[in-house]
């Protein structure tokens, strides 16, 4: 299991049916993809400034590429919590 999943697991194990979480697993499901994606926006905007500053032959090493994979990755890999909390 990604450690990600474990700590999602326990999270959600701790919080029980806390009223701050979203109700049902398709709002769930949106809430963290929501925040995985907003966080994705944050890093590549945070990226794109340093990227922008850098010399062209410094560019290619950039950590640019890996997160647009990044990103790529999450588009077809939403995360779906109940199969992140399974044991």
């Amino acid at each position: 299991m990604r450690m990600g999943g474990q700590f999602l697991r326990s999270y959600l194990a701790t919080a029980g049916d806390a009223a701050f979480l979203p109700q049902g697993q398709s709002n769930l499901h949106l809430v963290l993809t929501t925040f995985l994606l907003d966080q994705t926006i944050v890093e590549l905007g945070q990226v794109l400034e340093a990227w922008s500053d850098m010399p062209e032959s410094e560019q290619e090493r950039s950590g640019l590429s890996s997160l647009l994979r990044n990103i790529g990755w999450l588009l077809e890999n939403p995360v779906y919590p109940e199969k992140e909390i399974q044991t």
